[in-house]
């Protein structure tokens, strides 16, 4: 049933190899695209490997080849605000098979999550912020409250994460558990050599699933959130861009649905609300005292 479902994932990898990103960047084992090109010349040869690769996101092949075609190298890069930002640059393989299965299931996704989850919709940050300009100026009394959460995909419970995608359909409780359901390894190599580091909890940053793996584990949140401010203000909003969710409506309102926000991703996912970037934007006719 598993692989039945991932059939056309294995005709997408196949497709895939005719046309690749060039200079993109190795992963753990160096190795480029470029390198796999051959394979997209022969149509039997790559309809096979597609086939078999697309095990991969099932769970479907000996835990030794899963493992080490899941690892990442990871990579740092500064933070505006200080610290470090990890990202996980994953083979070749790994790109391309979760590369497809994203792609095949992204309406499925689509329509589970909620309509104000605009992280899995083109040009999803720009909709958001013309929804919100939108809402704040149509209103007098409201206020935007947005919430950050910390190192998001690094730190969400993956045992939650994986119910998370049970509560959604066949195919992406497989992809998820394929991705969370066991320790994950990633290379790091820095002055001193190469290190191998061990992954217990979260997505890969960088992974083309990881978004809307993330995405399908807060929807929930963002329901009650939504419950929460409408509650108090029938006319509040909550939209969200991924990890990033903004709380449009009277104070209270806004107040409300934040903290059940906060409080379910807390429950479900075990993560945290960066209160440093919490910010609150006061519409016309509120002021400092307003506010909850």
């Amino acid at each position: 049933q598993r692989i039945s479902a991932f059939a056309e994932v294995g005709h997408r990898i196949a497709k895939s190899f005719k046309k690749f990103s060039k200079r993109s960047g190795p992963g753990p084992a160096r190795g480029r695209f470029e390198h796999w090109q051959s394979v997209g010349d022969d149509d039997i040869i790559s309809a096979r490997l597609g086939q078999v690769l697309a095990r991969l996101a099932i769970g479907d092949l000996p835990e030794e080849v899963s493992s080490a075609l899941l690892s990442a190298k990871l990579n740092g890069i500064r933070k505006a605000n200080g610290g470090c930002r990890v990202l996980g640059c994953g083979g070749v393989l790994r790109r391309t098979v979760f590369k497809q299965v994203a792609r095949e299931l992204h309406c499925t996704l689509r329509q589970w999550c909620s309509d104000r989850q605009f992280g899995l919709h083109r040009d999803g940050c720009g909709r958001m912020f013309r929804y919100i300009e939108s809402l704040y100026h149509s209103r007098p009394g409201v206020v935007v409250v947005s919430s950050d959460q910390a190192d998001a995909y690094s730190h969400v419970n993956r045992q939650g994460a994986i119910r998370a995608g049970q509560s959604c359909c066949l195919e992406v409780e497989v992809v998820m558990r394929s991705l969370l359901s066991k320790e994950s390894y990633h290379v790091l190599q820095d002055q001193q050599g190469i290190k191998f580091l061990r992954q217990n909890n979260g997505f890969d940053q960088g992974c083309n699933m990881s978004s809307a793996g993330y995405c399908v584990s807060s929807n929930a949140a963002l329901l009650a959130a939504q419950e929460a401010a409408k509650a108090i203000d029938p006319l509040a909003e909550v939209v969200s861009f991924i990890d990033d969710t903004y709380f449009i409506g009277l104070p209270q309102a806004a107040a409300a649905g934040r903290q059940a926000y906060q409080q379910k991703l807390s429950e479900d996912l075990q993560v945290k609300e960066n209160q440093t970037k919490r910010k609150c934007l006061l519409g016309s006719g509120v002021s400092v005292a307003d506010l909850p």
